[in-house]
C-alpha cells in the first residue's frame, strides 16, 4: 500500500461539544481501542491583522510521544482529516505543531504529511526544525 492509499483510510472521528473559537477538541478510537484525542487552541493574535495563530496537538492515551503501538497511519489520515475540517470551519490563519528531537519517525512523517495537507487546503506550509507551520495566506482567515 502506498503512502497516497494509507491517508484514505482514516477513523470515524468527532468533535467534543462546547467548542469556541478559543479552543476546539475532538476524538477518536482506534482499533486497539486506544484513544485519540486532538486539541486546536488558540495561541493569540498577532500585531494590528489581528492573524489568529493556533497551536495543535494530539495524545494517544493521554501521551503525546511516540507510543509505539502501530497504526501511525491511520491515525495520521484521521488526524489529517481533522485539521482539514478545523481549516474549513474555523479559517485560522495560522496552525503550528511540533515533533520532539527524540521521535525522528514522527518528524519524518510529518514532513510527508504536511507538504500534501498544504497542497490540498491551498495553504502554505513551514518548517524549520522540529516546528511544521500551516499557512493562510490568502486574506480570508479568521484575522477579523
Amino acid at each position: 500500500m502506498i503512502l497516497t492509499e494509507l491517508f484514505n483510510e482514516p477513523y470515524k472521528w468527532g468533535w467534543n461539544p462546547g467548542a469556541s473559537e478559543e479552543r476546539v477538541t475532538g476524538g477518536f478510537r482506534t482499533d486497539d481501542n486506544s484513544t485519540v484525542s486532538v486539541d486546536f487552541e488558540l495561541a493569540g493574535r498577532q500585531d494590528e491583522s489581528g492573524r489568529a495563530y493556533y497551536m495543535f496537538s494530539f495524545a494517544r492515551n493521554g501521551s503525546m510521544e511516540t507510543t509505539g503501538e502501530g497504526d501511525a497511519f491511520k491515525i495520521f489520515a484521521t488526524v489529517a482529516q481533522m485539521i482539514e475540517e478545523f481549516v474549513k470551519d474555523y479559517r485560522p490563519d495560522v496552525i503550528t505543531f511540533t515533533a520532539n528531537d527524540g521521535e525522528p519517525a514522527r518528524k519524518s512523517l510529518f514532513k510527508r504529511m504536511l507538504p500534501k495537507l498544504a497542497r490540498k487546503l491551498g495553504l502554505r506550509y513551514q518548517i524549520t526544525g522540529n516546528v511544521f507551520h500551516l499557512i493562510n495566506d490568502s486574506g480570508d482567515g479568521n484575522s477579523i
